[in-house]
């Protein structure tokens, strides 16, 4: 009887019983071609498979029964699993990709198709430093969720290993239109204004992002004193107002609050022409250093 499953469990059971596991696959290996049935004959190159990576602790010996057994049945999700395992244990990446890819194919649903996917672009990136290869493997999986964000995050990265800058801020765009938690807007509020403030260089889009980031934390740092800079240089001297006027609002440091006030008569006095309000900003410095020599020479000269 070639093809009796019972028969080829008592003989495993016998070569444990005895820990004859070289033996009971050298048997099986010269016998395979005598079982008659392509079913039977995957079971066995699987069951082979198994006990040369778990038994006699041979992996290369194991990744050729499993891919014989795939030869026999080319979907078979635990054969699939298990050589998926070994290549990453042997390093064989490249195998390992296209192994990837195969079982996507195979795969119908989306969700599992996402699953190998991420998987594949991980190899693609990390072992085989393809990134081209693991964009075009995360631009699938979007396809299947558009707001997939660990394809979303890995795309920015790999962008930014890149130098791609504006398909960069095309992808920092994206997630800002799919991602709707106010820490994740924050994130990429502040990484696109940084983009546009130091690779793109394009101010008005920097001033876009660094007041939104203000409007999601008012105390941002980093935010105030780019944005301080960038309307300073451009001239914006009303929305620099709006900027020290929103500071002054969530300050409560006094010494902090007589800075932003002797930069904001600056600002009202000397470049909007607004003597009256700028007269009450150094006024306001005064109250907490009634002896600033440059809050004296400002109300004496207005």
């Amino acid at each position: 009887n070639p093809d009796s499953f019972e028969l080829l469990a008592a003989m495993e059971a016998i070569a444990g019983r005895y820990q004859l596991w070289a033996s009971f696959v050298d048997t099986l290996d010269v016998d395979l071609e005598m079982h008659g049935s392509s079913e039977f004959r995957q079971h066995v190159l699987h069951r082979l498979g198994a006990l040369c990576a778990d038994m006699l602790s041979n992996p290369e010996r194991a990744v050729g029964y499993f891919e014989l057994a795939l030869s026999y049945q080319g979907d078979d999700a635990e054969t699939i699993q298990a050589l998926e395992s070994l290549y990453a244990k042997l390093q064989r990446f490249s195998q390992l990709a296209d192994l990837l890819k195969k079982s996507v194919e195979l795969t119908a649903d989306p969700q599992a198709q996402a699953k190998i996917l991420e998987r594949l672009a991980v190899v693609q990136a990390e072992h085989l430093h393809d990134k081209a290869a693991a964009l075009r493997s995360h631009k699938s999986i979007l396809d299947l969720d558009p707001s997939h964000p660990i394809s979303l995050r890995a795309m920015q990265a790999l962008y930014t290993d890149l130098q791609d800058f504006n398909a960069l801020a095309d992808n920092l765009a994206y997630q800002i239109s799919v991602l709707v938690d106010p820490v994740e807007q924050l994130r990429l509020h502040t990484e696109m204004a940084r983009l546009c403030t130091q690779q793109l260089h394009d101010v008005d889009g920097a001033v876009l992002h660094w007041q939104r980031v203000l409007e999601l934390s008012a105390d941002h740092l980093e935010a105030c004193t780019t944005l301080e800079t960038l309307l300073t240089d451009r001239e914006r001297w009303q929305e620099l107002t709006n900027l020290y006027e929103q500071r002054l609002s969530h300050t409560q440091d006094l010494k902090q609050k007589a800075e932003i006030n002797r930069r904001l008569g600056w600002v009202l006095g000397d470049k909007l022409g607004r003597t009256a309000d700028a007269l009450l900003n150094w006024l306001k410095v005064l109250e907490v250093d009634d002896k600033n020599l440059e809050a004296l020479h400002n109300l004496y000269r207005l």
